[in-house]
């Protein structure tokens, strides 16, 4: 399906940590479900079940700092 809205590949400006999911919909251009969807998702891969947990895991595999900023691998050369 095509449409006509022009995406960015990165949302238009840093989302604060309390983001409501109907906030992050608008700022994404997508449904409300599509957003609670891969939410959904996110926390199964990590087997959470809330924000919380999915934070404290994501902190014990190293994906997240202990800010909550995302860590990047760093790649040797």
């Amino acid at each position: 399906m095509s449409t006509n809205r022009s995406r960015s590949s990165s949302p238009s400006g840093p989302r604060t940590p309390r983001s409501t999911r109907p906030e992050i919909a608008g700022e994404l251009l997508v449904s409300l479900n599509t957003v609670n969807t891969h939410i959904r998702r996110s926390y199964a891969k990590v087997g959470a079940t809330d924000r919380g947990a999915a934070v404290r895991r994501g902190r014990e595999l190293r994906l997240l700092s202990a800010s909550g900023a995302l860590v990047t691998p760093h790649r040797g050369t």
